[in-house]
């Protein structure tokens, strides 16, 4: 019934059916003929821009604005037009629900730091190309089959190029609930609004509530301006430095960039990093100041971090307990390590009767164990420094080759140059620590950095570097999908254009 009231004809595309309604727009189903895909069919409401031209101006906006934005987590635009009285854009088509759903159903921790560190990467990316998206919430945010999430929905987007902005100055716009101090003001805002709305939005993935709610949107403005910071349940506390710092009232004590947020996003996924479950570590401010690069992926780190319930706790005690070894006596020491005969009772901490150590044909002999638990407690102690030594300098080594790899390959700055020296950087860190989640995951980040630029030199027309950014990919990654798709469409527009000639 719902199919036979759609009456809007959009020129090469069959609309099947609706799939949302909004305050500006209806969002169909339809299938693009010419490349027989599912897509997102976008329209404007005709008579919004019947009465305003402002809402055709901004609609369209949109649209651009996405098209320039090609990153692995924005939604793809694929077409703009107008049919008849009809503004139009088409979308990729993604069906996984969206974030609100999600929260519905509730979520664990390293699924909600897994989304945020998604979601930041394209913020950063939008940032980096001058936009602000200015109304992230968990209904803005979408997943693919694969469980991908995509940021979607930049109407209200701001742009640094003040001559296109379609926004009056003080004007507020955004969802109350996740707007920044600032933004409630209707004050000038930057890329560290949107920084703020990723901490409301990761609230809610915690705890399944807003982080303020009133009984109007002044009201809720207000609290945003006034009242005291959210605070986590206990079991989550050790999360409460990182929301801190997104929700900061003053935009100079939050992150200042996409990129600052997400390396504090992953150095609570650390292995390495064990400290991270101290209480005295997290509540340092020095740990959202320093540059760390890791795997957002790395779960059996993250599982030591965040994990739950018993198992995950004795877990825990266990990585508390390796961090007291040093501290322990030499003779303990020992004694944990070599359950055999004479050690543990000469290293036991209360007096042994002399029968205990020794036959009792050699009563004079109680102190030839005493030197066994002095001496030999400074040897193996001795070795564990040195081990410990070693661990360190190559964490640190491990820390400085992944933070420059994180500066070659962000957005802002990646280059075919930088890519060469990128690559080599995953080769020295798979030698220094093969096995390590964070190494692991560099061919997969430097891949998707191929990706992004080869993107933007198609768009520009450049198709023989871009596909031999493409190739350079695929040799990182050959079962990588986008990169794929982008080869194709590369090589079906490098083909020649036939000529068709009339008879003689």
């Amino acid at each position: 019934m719902a199919e036979e009231k759609i009456d809007i004809q959009v020129p090469g595309h069959r609309i099947l059916r609706q799939l949302g309604r909004g305050g500006m727009a209806n969002v169909y189903l339809a299938v693009q003929e010419s490349m027989e895909r599912e897509v997102a069919l976008k329209v404007m409401l005709p008579e919004l821009g019947a009465s305003d031209p402002s809402f055709s101006q901004r609609f369209v906006r949109e649209a651009k604005i996405i098209a320039k934005l090609s990153h692995p987590h924005v939604n793809a635009v694929y077409d703009v037009g107008i049919a008849g009285p009809y503004h139009y854009f088409t979308m990729e088509y993604i069906t996984g629900g969206d974030l609100k759903s999600r929260i519905r159903q509730g979520m664990s921790p390293k699924a909600a730091l897994s989304i945020l560190r998604q979601i930041t990467s394209a913020l950063a990316f939008a940032h980096s190309k001058g936009y602000v998206h200015r109304d992230v919430k968990p209904e803005n945010v979408l997943f693919r089959d694969s469980g991908t999430a995509v940021l979607t929905d930049f109407g209200i987007a701001k742009t640094n190029d003040t001559a296109s902005s379609m926004t009056a100055t003080g004007a507020i716009m955004g969802t109350p609930y996740y707007m920044s101090p600032e933004q409630a003001m209707g004050r000038e805002i930057d890329q560290r609004s949107d920084i703020y709305s990723l901490g409301a939005m990761v609230f809610e993935m915690f705890t399944g509530k807003v982080p303020y709610t009133g009984d109007s949107a002044i009201s809720i403005g207000i609290k945003h301006l006034k009242d005291p910071l959210p605070q986590l349940p206990p079991p989550l506390h050790v999360y409460q430095p990182l929301l801190d710092k997104f929700l900061a009232k003053d935009p100079a004590h939050r992150f200042q960039t996409g990129e600052e947020a997400m390396a504090a996003i992953d150095a609570l996924g650390s292995g390495a990093n064990t400290l991270a479950t101290s209480a005295t570590a997290m509540n340092s401010p020095v740990r959202f100041d320093r540059t760390v690069v890791l795997d957002p992926s790395a779960t059996t780190a993250q599982t030591v971090i965040i994990g739950t319930g018993r198992a995950k706790s004795r877990r825990g005690a266990l990585v508390a307990a390796a961090l007291l070894v040093p501290l322990i006596a030499g003779a303990t020491y020992l004694a944990l390590r070599e359950p055999a005969a004479p050690l543990p009772i000469a290293a036991a901490p209360a007096p042994v009767p002399a029968a205990e150590v020794a036959p009792t044909s050699l009563p004079a002999e109680p102190a030839r164990p005493a030197r066994v638990t002095v001496e030999a407690p400074k040897q193996v102690a001795s070795t564990e420094d040195a081990r410990a030594r070693k661990s360190r300098e190559r964490e640190q080594k491990l820390q400085g080759l992944l933070t420059r790899f994180q500066e070659l390959v962000a957005p802002a700055s990646f280059s075919a140059t930088h890519a060469g020296r990128a690559q080599d950087l995953v080769g020295e860190a798979a030698r220094l620590a093969p096995d390590d989640r964070r190494v692991r995951a560099l061919p997969d980040r430097l891949a998707d950095a191929y990706l992004n630029l080869a993107t933007i030199k198609a768009e520009e027309k450049n198709y023989q570097e871009a596909d031999t950014l493409i190739r350079r990919g695929l040799e990182l990654r050959p079962d990588h999908r986008q990169l794929q798709a982008l080869q194709k469409d590369v090589a079906e527009k490098q083909k020649p254009k036939r000529q068709t000639f009339g008879a003689f």
